[in-house]
């Protein structure tokens, strides 16, 4: 599930590459995809950056997804995506 600014900054980066590079977009979207995937199934291998708030980098692109997620059942929830090569702060947990 992501949260509807995450889903927004997922949106923008993925236009932002396509206007790169015709599928490149689409390519960033599959990454996108092929990490939520890991995380749903290994939730914990991450990053623990806050009190229950991960960070996962995606594969080809230089972005983190931060989250957090229930155990039962295993429930994954996007908060935010950001660049990983810029320094923010955490996002504070709702």
């Amino acid at each position: 599930m992501l949260r509807p600014s995450a889903r927004r900054q997922l949106q923008k980066a993925a236009k932002d590459y396509e206007s790169q590079s015709d599928g490149l977009g689409e390519e960033f979207l599959d990454d996108f995809l092929l990490v939520i995937g890991h995380l749903e199934e290994h939730p914990e291998l991450y990053t623990l950056v806050a009190e229950g708030i991960r960070r996962a980098p995606m594969k080809r692109f230089p972005y983190l997804v931060y989250y957090n997620y229930s155990v039962e059942p295993t429930h994954v929830q996007v908060l935010t995506i950001r660049a990983g090569r810029r320094r923010e702060r955490v996002p504070r947990r709702r």
